[in-house]
Order: structure tokens, then sequence, then C-alpha cells
């Protein structure tokens, strides 16, 4: 390289221009290896991390991942959600990719240790573990969790250094990317921290959870960016672009919670009844409760006053082994029981197909003449609890894996249609246990059919004991309501149980771990709903896919731009 050309970056652009000479105000360089920040540059900053060693580097981070984790347990803290990327990526300047890669391990460490603590009580429950194997289990799976932040770290400073696009642009594409589509066992996305953020949430039926996770990211650059660079920051084009950006969200959030708020007050509603049996967890069947039988369980009895107290259809949830679908004898005096009744219900239970010598796990609507409609086989699969990932056509290793597993693996075949029921003029969406989490395929789900939709999930998260868990479930799922802006009603075994609004408006949430039968008043569409509710939040990801390739593309293609740090 000639060492007589000049290199210099404006601030805040993030784009390396050759052969000129910068202004007073501007950061230069010459082509010698000098590490130096894009787009974080400040005249005089005043503070430096520059001297921070990497173990306390490391502390911050941790902490920083920690703050992370706290809004997906208790939602009324989605505000922490806004600012813990920044500690994080100010205490990653000037590294190198090892660094990165340490620091990025040690902000996933206490993310995940602190957000997906009751791994070690699902591993206890299920496992039978004493606490400290529970523990040491947890320790590769959160070990393994931490590489998602890990990965999102090191792919920042390299793409930073190799292609001189602005960290306004980088950090967010990345964030959308990374938190989409790295491989987890219990997946979780920016976005589904702010099930409390009504303002933040609207934006969803137009760029979907991702869309939310771009801004999320892209608010924690900007406090970055102003935390460094000071009194410049007013005087960078780029930070006001993107601040116009995060403006442009909320104000359109705005507009649309008063849009929606009045007109849900004019959709007529469907009375809905809610069972949650609260059964204890429990790879074997569950024995009869007395003055109960198999033909008449529990949740027949809380249906019977439901329909007393006003209900127009039951929803039971994902719970033990029933029979319904196995023993003629049950399914006999249920729709007996429904026909009686007057009104439909919702049910789950495991199906066995002699046909195909597999199991389902299976949903069914019984309508109110006693007719069971037709079934719908879940489709997501919970990995190792109903299929072993990659191995389960192998059969030494699938041997190996459910000698580990025990009795906790049952193999459950993937349904391979979509089936919806129906209820009068409304069509029921239903969705079973973590479905709930994956955004395209339940934006999928809602493509056919008119007229009133609502979406019907039912869950189990009993194997999660007393924790937090099944709190990081119900706010998940809060935002596929918004994002298909259609009502949603989620039926948990051991609670809680909701109902949401299409603007994400939470109108009953049970109490957790008590049995109880709940009615709710669900708004749905008119027959003929004004179209472009929503967009598919696909084509966000597919924005990103693009940008991810030009940036890329930029990467390979430029010399590197000399600089350091995410």
């Amino acid at each position: 390289m000639n060492c007589d050309v000049n290199i210099w970056e404006s601030i805040g652009t993030g784009i390396c221009l050759p052969n000129r000479k910068p202004p007073p105000d501007r950061c230069w360089i010459d082509c010698r290896p000098v590490m130096i920040r894009t787009g974080l540059l400040a005249p005089a900053p005043s503070l430096s991390v520059d001297s921070l060693g990497l173990p306390w580097a490391a502390a911050v981070a941790a902490l920083a991942g920690v703050l992370f984790a706290i809004p997906y347990l208790y939602a009324s803290a989605y505000l922490l959600s806004w600012i813990a990327f920044v500690p994080w990526l100010l205490v990653s300047q000037q590294r190198s990719r090892p660094e990165h890669y340490a620091l990025g391990l040690a902000f996933g460490m206490g993310c995940y240790v602190t957000g997906t603590y009751w791994v070690v009580d699902f591993l206890m429950l299920f496992k039978q573990y004493s606490g400290l194997q529970a523990v040491l289990w947890g320790l590769v799976f959160w070990l393994y969790s931490a590489h998602l932040p890990a990965c999102l770290l090191v792919l920042f400073g390299w793409l930073r250094q190799r292609s001189g696009i602005s960290d306004l642009i980088l950090f967010p594409l990345l964030a959308v990317v990374v938190y989409a589509h790295f491989p987890m066992l219990f997946s979780a996305q920016l976005g589904e921290s702010q099930s409390r953020f009504l303002l933040a949430l609207q934006g969803l039926d137009r760029f979907g959870v991702s869309g939310l996770d771009a801004v999320i990211a892209l608010v924690n650059v900007l406090l970055l960016r102003g935390f460094v660079m000071g009194k410049a920051w007013l005087r960078t084009p780029s930070n006001w672009l993107a601040l116009a950006i995060v403006l442009a969200w909320f104000g359109y959030g705005a507009v649309s919670l008063q849009h929606w708020q009045q007109s849900l007050s004019g959709w007529p509603r469907l009375a809905v009844g809610l069972v949650q049996p609260n059964e204890p967890p429990s790879i074997k069947p569950v024995p009869v409760y007395p003055g109960y039988s198999r033909t008449y369980p529990p949740e027949m009895e809380m249906t019977k006053r439901l329909a007393a107290a006003g209900a127009e259809l039951v929803i039971w949830p994902e719970s033990a082994y029933k029979g319904y679908f196995d023993q003629a004898e049950v399914a006999a005096a249920f729709q007996s029981e429904v026909k009686k009744l007057g009104i439909p219900i919702m049910l789950q239970d495991i199906q066995k197909s002699a046909s195909e010598g597999a199991m389902f796990n299976s949903v069914t609507l019984i309508d109110a003449s006693g007719q069971q409609q037709q079934t719908y086989n879940k489709m997501k699969r919970v990995a190792f609890g109903e299929y072993v990932p990659w191995v389960s056509d192998v059969p030494l290793l699938r041997d190996w894996v459910q000698s580990f597993f025990g009795r906790f693996l049952n193999e459950i075949k993937a349904g391979a249609e979509r089936i919806d029921f129906q209820h009068g003029d409304i069509t029921l969406v239903p969705l079973i246990c973590y479905e709930t989490m994956f955004p395209v395929f339940v934006a999928d789900s809602m493509r056919a059919g008119n007229g009133g939709r609502i979406i019907v999930a039912v869950s189990s998260n009993g194997w999660f004991g007393a924790t937090r868990q099944p709190f990081q479930h119900i706010g998940a799922a809060v935002l596929r309501a918004v994002e298909n802006r259609v009502s949603m009603v989620h039926a948990v075994n051991n609670g809680p149980s909701t109902a949401v609004t299409p603007d994400g408006r939470i109108l009953l949430q049970t109490d957790f771990r008590q049995a109880g039968g709940y009615r709710v008043d669900v708004p749905y569409a008119p027959a003929n709903p004004p179209a472009g509710n929503s967009w598919h939040p696909a084509g966000f990801l597919y924005f990103a896919y693009g940008m991810g390739c030009i940036c890329l593309l930029s990467a390979l293609w430029r010399r590197p731009c000399v600089r350091g740090g995410a």
C-alpha cells in the first residue's frame, strides 16, 4: 500500500474516502495500521475505555447482559432493552476479534443465566436431576446460547472493519438476522421483551417483530454515539436520519394505537371460556381425581360452569393425556356432554396413528351438536421434547438420545398442513404451545379466508415449575396478535392464561398456578374487515437479507478500513 495516501472518515458516515485531506474538525490518519472507531469519534471524549482491561470489560458486558434479560422476566421493565446494549458496545471499542468473542460470551452468559435460569427447574422436574447436575447441564445450555451475542459482536466488528458501512446500519441489520436465525432451543427475539410497551408494538403490523428488533438496536447505537461523541452528535446528519426513523416508528405507533382503540369499540365480541386445570407435570397418565372419571374429567365440570356463565366457546389447554383420540368411550362421552351443553369446546390430546405408526400432538373442535370437526396436528415441535433434531433417522444416535431423555422424550410427528376451525362466521386458528414463537409461521396460518379470525393457542408450561418462564411465553405470544391484527386467546394449563386484542392490550391474565374457569369477551373483526390490516412479517426479513448481502459483498470487495472495535 502507498503510505503517502491519506485516509479519513466523516464522523458518523462510516465511509472511507481515499485521496482526500479532511477538514480541521475531522479525524484523519495515514495508511499505517492505526485503529480508529468509525462514526464514534468525538473531538474530546469525556470518558475513555481504551485502558479498561479485558476482565473488567467482561464484567461490564455480563452486567449489561443481566440488564438485557430482565424485561423478558418482568415485562414492565421493557425500557431496559433500549439501553442494555450501550455499555456492552462501549467496552467493545478498539478490541480484537478474540476479545469481541470473549465479550460476546460474557454478555451472553449474563443474559441467558438470568433470562433462562428456569432451565435448572426444567431439568430437575423432568429428569429428576439433583440441583448440581441440573446446574451443570444448564451451564452447557447457557454457554451454547451465549454464542448468539458472541457471533453478533464478532460479525459486527469484522463487517465494520471491512466494509466501511456505518454502525447505524450494520448493528441493527445484524441484530435482526442473528436473533432471527441463530439455532436456539428456546428462541427469543429482542422485541419479545416489549409486550407491555403498546406504543412500540404497533409497527409490528408492518414490519413484524424483526422490525422492532431493528429499532431497539438502532436506539442503542444512537445512545452510544451520543455518549461517546458528545456535542459532535448534533453535527452528524446520519444521527438525525436515524433519529427520524425512530420517531417515525413511534409516531406511527401513536396514530395506529388510537385508530385501533376506536375501531375495536365497534367490533362484535365472542364470549370465550378458558379452562385452567393446573395439572402437575407428568410423563405418565394423570390419576383420576376423586369424583371424576376418564369420561368426565374436571375440565368438563369447569366447562359446564362456564356454559352457565354465558360462554359461547370453551377452550381446554394443552395438558396430560386424556385418551380422547384413542378411546372410543372417552370420545363418545365428551361429545355427548358437549351436545347437552350446546356450546363447542376445543381440546388438545395426543393422537396415535395406527396407519402411520406415529403420534401427533393434536387439537380438535367438538361443535355444539356434538360432532367433531377436523383435527389439527402440531407442525412446529419442541426439540428434545417432541423430536430429536438431526438424529431421529439415525438409530444408534436416536437410541443414545432416548436413553438420556428417557420417557420424557416422545417422538411426535409433525403435522402436514394447516387446519382451521369454523365457529359461526368466525375462523379459529389453532396453535399449540411454542408455535406462538414463530411469527412467519403464524402469519402464514392467517393468510387464507375472510371475515373474523381469532388465534387460539393452547399450552402447558408446568415443566418449568414456579419460575417466570410462563410469563415469558405469554409475553412473546402477545406480539402475534399485533402482527396479524387479530385477537388472541391463550389457554395455559398452569397459567397465566391470556386474552389479547389486536392492538396488544391484555383483556385477561389469569392467576399463575391456580385452577379455575374464566370467561372473557373477545372482539373479532366484522365479516368484511378492511384490507391491508397487516403486512407479512417476512417482508422485513427479506429486506434484511438483501441488505446483509450488500454489506457482505462490500466487505469482500473493498479494501479494509483501518479501525478497531465494535
